[in-house]
């Protein structure tokens, strides 16, 4: 675990919010993220200065946790690395997630 909000974020409809966020000490592996919440959501996690996300991963009301693991990435240090929602239910919905990694 590099990174983790157990507490929730709240989120508004159509709102890029961030969950969380970790920055590389140029040693440690980043590997993925687990993110849930109370709705289902798309999860982005962004690395560095990239206008796109890394990765992406949709959910669905029966499975409202997303779990995304891939080979570990040794990132130059002082880059961030940011986990984040969006998503269109009514009404602000709680998320929460964790950055994978070693």
């Amino acid at each position: 675990m590099l990174a983790r909000n157990n507490t929730g974020v709240t989120a508004p409809p159509l709102t890029e919010t961030e969950i969380c966020r970790w920055v590389s000490d140029g040693v440690k592996f980043l590997i993925g993220f687990t993110a849930t919440g109370t709705c289902s959501a798309e999860f982005r996690l962004y690395v560095g200065d990239d206008s796109d996300p890394w990765y992406v991963m949709q959910t669905s009301p029966a499975v409202r946790t997303a779990y995304l693991v891939d080979r570990g990435t040794r990132l130059p240090p002082s880059t961030v690395v940011s986990l984040r929602v969006i998503h269109e239910s009514p009404g602000e919905q709680s998320f929460k997630g964790t950055i994978l990694g070693g």
